[in-house]
């Protein structure tokens, strides 16, 4: 039976609570809402979003269990304590984690005084942890430790994606920051991680799925949640122990960790709902591996060799297959990600990838590691795909040898990728408008797959999943709609499920799940085991789909300077509703004017500068599309960001000092945490040859400090901070210097 499919909005967390629209909104949203008039449903939202975490640190880094209420409730009282101070902060998650880790630790220390003066030597013995081999959840202290000394950018990257498991898509507009820079977030924590548990002798992934397998069983009883919210809405108080438990712990350095922490807060990613763009035939069409092209380019590359064969379902060599080898870590050329090369399987099913250049990003304080992943078409079969793999171009490291450690390969050592082509399948269907008249010319297109079945499969999403579906050619993933409105996308593997976009641009875009099966929808877990939602995720489609459009309203833009009514260029403006999904997004030209296509309805909207456009600062605002007319005018005002020219010199010869990296500490909430070079961005800059770094900030007083010196620096600050007023339009010197202590 033909089913209709209504808007899906994609990101996990907005879908994780049963009780309302507030469940779908930030964490800063939350918030603000609560400090506004204590909202109690706005921090029950809080509660239920972050509690199971934060009980689950509780459970596994107290010595005494019977405390875990105590800590629950102490960490979401310093929460209510603390939260203006946290306004603007888009995920909490990495906050609240290390205050409950603080607050595990004050807790241990005082039952162990406690139970000292009692002289209970026997159960403080039992207290302690042994010296016999550990079962495997007394890996997640170990962890939870190492997480807590993260940095909280690096915290809530991994704990949205890695110990959470949601796509990095969703987490990346959870926190309002880029995919891309997400990556370089989750790629530091994960070496930084690694490193400190090997150094204790653990594996960070089997600290990793310790975690994941407890965690995903943590429930907060229903009595602990009410109390702490009736605690901070002041209708109840919280316990005596629970109260002396989170004043002592602020006393201890939470209150410093609150306004001291490093925290860059981006604006709402600008991801355009657009998709994509196909892939040039050249590349789709390459017979050898093309990396020649990421260095024309300026990427820096690593060579790698990929071997393999292709075989059906019952065992048998594929001949003549069409693979394909990609980058899985969003690095385009000219605005186009694109494949490394292909190859076509021979009599035996076998394929060889040669010296491939692998494109490689270094970051500060990480390794440099590149990302790949293999995936074929090949006749009379559906498309294939192998779980991705990261590689290091340098020798393993001989303490990792002991390791047990899964899909990372080192320079020297080639890959294995074996494809396995399953039977082909097929999605159609039929797209029509609310009147139920067919929709010609709208575009589908598959931007998610997965395994229905993935018992044997990795357990982590972004390893298991078609990665590189966007780099592939758009005959397998893309087409369009008849003049009935009818589509099929042939060639498909069976047994799989898929995130589909539909869009027309006289249409608001919907996404839905689909699956290529004859099974119930409810005898499989997708989209579940994909998006990992933390309540019944809406079922994945089957058989003819029917798919019904809205119709959008054209809405023209304008945005302006609020300090003086001038065009503001080279803003980018986005809109969404009652969730992290973005609806709409465009950039205003050299008049401030763009145009934006939505349904009715009330919108937030978020502007801030783009790479190469004006100097405003983040600017939320509402937007309110009537159903008529068909077209309407909006004005926006952005506000002007302060030009911040730093310098950093030597203290004698007046030489500028390169390499140098500066934090806010005291000022505007945007601001707060590591120097950007706009609100809009977080790009971590550092002072160049000349010691010079251009920042756009948030206007007020603001204190500035050094952050970073390079390594190795024969510097120290000399002097810092700096306390500096900042108006609208403003272009400020703020000076550093630094003093030579070494050679």
């Amino acid at each position: 039976m033909a089913m209709e499919s209504p808007a899906i909005a994609p990101g996990p967390l907005d879908r994780i609570f049963a009780h309302g629209v507030l469940t779908g909104l930030p964490d800063d949203r939350l918030l603000d809402r609560f400090l506004a008039d204590r909202d109690g449903d706005a921090f029950a939202a809080l509660v239920a979003r972050h509690g199971p975490m934060v009980l689950r640190v509780g459970l596994a880094t107290l010595a005494n269990a019977s405390d875990a209420e105590d800590v629950f409730q102490a960490t979401f009282l310093i929460l209510v304590r603390r939260a203006r101070s946290l306004r603007g902060r888009p995920d909490l998650g990495g906050w609240l984690f290390r205050v409950a880790h603080r607050v595990c630790l004050r807790a241990n220390a005082v039952a162990a005084r406690r139970r000292a003066k009692e002289q209970a030597a026997a159960r403080m013995t039992a207290m302690t942890s042994s010296n016999d081999p550990a079962p495997p959840d007394d890996l997640a202290p170990s962890l939870h430790e190492a997480i807590a000394r993260l940095p909280e950018s690096l915290r809530s990257a991994i704990l949205l994606c890695d110990l959470r498991e949601i796509p990095q898509r969703d987490a990346a507009l959870a926190l309002k920051t880029s995919e891309r820079t997400l990556r370089r977030r989750l790629a530091r924590a994960r070496d930084r991680l690694k490193d400190r548990l090997t150094h204790q002798g653990l594996a960070f992934e089997a600290a990793l799925l310790a975690f994941r397998s407890r965690d995903a069983a943590t429930v907060v009883p229903p009595s602990w949640s009410d109390a702490v919210i009736r605690a901070a809405l002041g209708q109840a108080a919280a316990t005596a122990s629970a109260r002396a438990l989170a004043g002592s712990a602020i006393d201890d350095g939470v209150s410093r960790m609150v306004t001291f922490a490093a925290v860059g807060l981006a604006a709402v990613a600008l991801v355009a709902w657009a998709g994509v763009t196909a892939l040039p035939a050249r590349w789709a069409r390459a017979s050898e591996a093309t990396g020649g092209i990421a260095e024309q380019h300026g990427l820096e590359t690593a060579p790698i060799t990929v071997t393999g064969k292709a075989t059906d379902e019952q065992g048998r060599p594929v001949v003549g297959a069409t693979v394909y080898l990609a980058s899985t870590r969003g690095i385009s050329i000219n605005g186009i990600d694109a494949p490394l090369g292909a190859a076509t399987t021979g009599v035996d099913g076998s394929y060889r990838f040669d010296n491939a250049r692998l494109p490689i990003v270094k970051e500060r304080d990480a390794p440099p590691w590149g990302t790949f992943q293999v995936y074929g078409t090949a006749p009379g079969h559906g498309f294939a795909w192998h779980e991705a793999w990261q590689y290091y171009p340098r020798r393993r490291p001989a303490e990792r040898n002991t390791l047990a450690i899964t899909n990372v390969s080192f320079d020297g050592k080639p890959v294995v990728m074996d494809l396995r082509f399953p039977r082909r399948s097929f999605l159609a269907g039929r797209i029509v408008d609310e009147s139920r008249r067919p929709i010609p010319g709208a575009e589908v297109r598959l931007r998610q797959c997965d395994h229905l079945d993935i018992s044997g499969r990795a357990t982590n999403v972004n390893i298991r999943q078609f990665a590189s579906i966007s780099l592939a050619p758009a005959s397998m993933t893309t087409t369009r709609t008849d003049e009935e409105g009818r589509f099929r996308i042939d060639g498909l593997p069976v047994e799989c499920g898929f995130w589909v976009h539909v869009k027309h641009p006289d249409h608001a875009l919907q996404t839905l799940f689909a699956a290529t099966t004859e099974q119930s929808p409810t005898s499989f877990n997708y989209p579940r085991d994909s998006v990992h939602t933390w309540i019944d995720p809406p079922p994945a489609q089957t058989g003819p789909l029917l798919i019904v459009l809205d119709a959008v309203r054209r809405v023209a833009v304008r945005t302006v300077l609020a300090e003086t009514r001038q065009p503001a260029s080279g803003v980018g403006v986005s809109a969404s509703r009652g969730a992290y999904a973005i609806q709409a997004s465009g950039t205003s030209d050299a008049d401030g004017r763009l145009e934006l296509r939505l349904p009715p309805g009330q919108y937030d909207l978020y502007a801030t500068a783009t790479a190469d456009g004006s100097d405003c600062v983040r600017t939320g605002g509402t937007l309110r599309v009537a159903a008529e007319p068909a077209e309407l005018p909006f004005e926006f005002p952005v506000r002007s960001g302060s030009i911040v020219n730093f310098e950093v010199v030597d203290a004698e010869t007046r030489q500028g000092v390169p390499g140098v990296s500066l934090r806010c500490i005291e000022g505007c909430d945007i601001n707060r945490g590591r120097v950007q070079s706009r609100t809009g961005t977080v790009d971590d800059p550092v002072t160049d040859a000349r010691g010079r770094l251009r920042a756009a900030l948030c206007p007020g007083e603001q204190t500035f400090s050094i952050l970073q010196l390079p390594p190795s620096s024969p510097y120290q600050p000399v002097g810092q901070p700096k306390s500096v007023t900042l108006r609208p339009g403003d272009t400020v010197t703020v000076r550093f210097e630094l003093r030579r202590v070494g050679p």
